[in-house]
């Protein structure tokens, strides 16, 4: 370097130049090569500025590389959170729900727009579209997270969208019931059995009542295996469960396997299906080991074709709305209105913790002299009868 001095710190083997400035002060320069393979100037007004500038070249980012922090746009931004994110290795459906987020609805309002220009105002009068979905806590959270991202790499100096949530208005959504009564399990399951028995109408009214009697999630249900249920102790291993794309991973939500106990009416309907199964299994020439599989292949049910068939189910029926999982939230319910005990209603359900349980099924008593295998098998004593004919 020009007008420099070349010295050698041998201690931590770290050559660098010193060069006079015109106003009499010094200034400490080095080389670096960035992981691109670029070489760029590290400048510091002391030595151990220096060193710090050149360590956080080595450790810039790959992604991060070539990319000026003035010209960067948040939809670039948000390409690199993503791609950081997946380094993490999160579970599949939660990388297809932030692409999601950020292709519908961070990037349609922000993807030019500069970081180095946005401002928390301007953000919060460009982010109206986000307050009008009914995703908008998720669309803000994901913009929080993509702008922390930025903070953390130093690329802005704040995250504009830290207080974005106060000016979300306050929408009051309709309430209704997450769970269904007695009657409106007995009218759904009795439409389900004026279908013509065949095996995919069979299959489909075995999926309802199990998760009606089971409390499992429905990515957990699809993922059961025959192996997976013991018929004689009456109870069900839940250590899988099945994602958006067809693939099975092994564990649950919770990443805790759990034994959850079944009830005499469900053990019926599992070997009455057990036995068409088979038969079906045999005629075709296969081998079925799940639970719930395609009719002509090994593939197991997928979740959304499963979600939508059973909407125009509950329509027909005439019951209120109602989605898959709150069939599960009934079975809760159902033992928390019989003050079933709180800690074993949530080994039951597989939640995290007894405050989660509690937290959403606030009716739940703390009294445990009721047992949850009688409370079910009360309940479900009238699909007996809707399935006998009486």
């Amino acid at each position: 370097m020009k007008n420099g001095v070349k010295k050698t710190d041998k201690r931590n083997n770290f050559t660098y130049w010193v060069v006079d400035k015109a106003d009499g002060s010094k200034s400490y320069r080095k080389k670096v090569k960035k992981p691109n393979g670029k070489v760029t100037t590290a400048t510091a007004d002391t030595l151990a500025g220096l060193k710090e500038a050149v360590r956080k070249i080595k450790n810039e980012t790959p992604l991060l590389c070539g990319l000026e922090q003035n010209n960067l746009t948040c939809g670039q931004l948000a390409d690199l959170f993503l791609e950081s994110f997946k380094r993490q290795n999160p579970p599949h459906n939660t990388v297809k729900r932030k692409e999601s987020l950020v292709r519908a609805h961070f990037k349609p309002v922000l993807e030019t727009m500069r970081i180095a220009k946005l401002t928390p105002i301007l953000l919060e009068n460009l982010a109206a579209p986000w307050f009008e979905s009914n995703r908008s806590k998720e669309i803000i959270r994901t913009a929080k997270e993509i702008f922390h991202f930025a903070v953390k790499r130093r690329l802005m100096a704040y995250n504009p969208a830290e207080y974005l949530e106060g000016a979300r208005p306050q929408k009051k959504p309709e309430k209704r019931n997450k769970f269904l009564t007695p009657a409106e399990v007995a009218q759904l399951v009795a439409f389900l059995d004026e279908k013509e028995p065949n095996t995919h109408n069979l299959r489909f009214r075995l999926l309802i009542v199990f998760l009606l009697n089971s409390g499992l999630r429905i990515s957990e249900a699809l993922a059961i295996k025959w192996e997976d249920i013991d018929l004689l102790e009456k109870t069900v291993l839940v250590c899988k469960k099945v994602l958006t794309n067809g693939e099975v991973e092994h564990f649950t939500k919770s990443k805790q396997d759990r034994l959850v106990p079944l009830g005499n009416y469900i053990i019926g309907e599992l070997k009455k299906w057990k036995a068409h199964q088979a038969k079906e299994a045999l005629r075709l020439g296969q081998k079925k080991t799940h639970l719930f599989e395609c009719p002509y292949s090994d593939h197991v049910l997928n979740i959304q074709s499963v979600a939508c068939k059973f909407r125009r189910v509950v329509t027909a029926s005439g019951i209120p709305y109602c989605s898959l999982h709150d069939l599960r939230h009934t079975y809760g319910s159902t033992l928390a209105a019989k003050r079933v005990d709180v800690t074993q209603i949530q080994k039951r359900m597989g939640h995290s913790s007894p405050k989660v349980t509690q937290d959403f099924y606030i009716h739940a008593s703390k009294e445990k002299d009721t047992q949850a295998e009688d409370v079910l098998d009360t309940l479900f004593n009238q699909l007996n009868k809707v399935a006998n004919g009486s």
